[in-house]
């Protein structure tokens, strides 16, 4: 189990990293409103230390024809991994804004199903009931279309701190694999 002092030297490390991406939305949700006087002291040293660097993610969304504005702030790192990390086109996502909703991705029509099972081998391995992926066939203009979703399935009420941590939680597993 973390000390008190390596959970904030960890807390810390990802806001770094969020503000070297010049992803200033997630470091604040990072930190908590209220430090919001250090998130914009860590922004200024960067800055003076020579600004961000060029993998600014809100970049690469656009480049790739990925609406960045229009994701839930909570979920962007998420699609970043999913999309540049880890090779899977993603079309749709949502936070989940009420009570007991939880977080989930659509993939791209182009996402195989060996994929999402290869995926799903390592992540399922330790994620058993957080993690689900799903099939989902529709009628689309008369045709049969079919996409693979993945829901979080841990669920939260919406203004709790521990739904955040969970997602982030969620989110490193992905960057490991």
């Amino acid at each position: 189990m973390r000390s008190e002092a390596e959970k904030n030297d960890h807390s810390l490390q990802l806001v770094k990293k969020y503000l070297e991406a010049g992803c200033i939305e997630e470091a604040r949700l990072w930190l908590g409103f209220g430090n919001i006087e250090y998130l914009l002291k860590l922004h200024e040293e960067k800055m003076k230390k020579g600004g961000f660097n060029m993998s600014n993610m809100r970049e690469r969304f656009l480049e790739h024809g990925i609406p960045y504005d229009d994701i839930d702030v909570e979920m962007r790192e998420l699609i970043d991994v999913l999309n540049f990390h880890l090779g899977f086109t993603t079309r749709f996502c949502c936070y989940g804004h009420d009570d007991w909703t939880s977080p989930y991705v659509i993939f791209d029509d182009s996402v195989r199903d060996e994929q999402i099972y290869s995926l799903a081998s390592v992540i399922c391995k330790d994620w058993r009931d957080s993690i689900h992926f799903n099939k989902w066939v529709r009628n689309r203009g008369g045709e049969v279309a079919s996409s693979w979703t993945m829901k979080i399935g841990k669920l939260f009420k919406n203004d709790s701190p521990a739904k955040l941590q969970h997602l982030k939680r969620v989110v490193e597993v992905f960057k490991s694999v």
